[in-house]
């Protein structure tokens, strides 16, 4: 059985996700726990680069995060509230 995300507005399906079984889920959440303990041991400096990569896509994609934004707080999904996209 698929996952689907619905616009509850319009009942249009908006993306559909196929389920994991609860070996699927299990083996992700084994992989993301030896993930943690290798990436613990990289530098900081290594580190500060990932995390410079994740913002300059974050604000690559800042137009479609606030119209996914607007979406959810319409259907009062999220508090009415801006999420500030300000990245230096």
């Amino acid at each position: 059985m698929g996952i689907a995300t619905v616009n509850p507005a319009t009942g249009e399906v908006v993306k559909t996700f196929t389920a994991l079984s609860d070996a699927e889920v299990e083996a992700k959440v084994q992989r993301a726990a030896e993930t943690f303990l290798s990436y613990r041991k990289v530098p900081f400096a290594d580190r500060g680069r990932m995390m410079t990569k994740a913002a300059e896509i974050l604000e690559k994609e800042k137009e479609g995060l606030r119209a996914f934004q607007r979406l959810c707080q319409k259907h009062g999904l999220l508090p009415k509230r801006e999420i500030a996209f300000n990245i230096v």
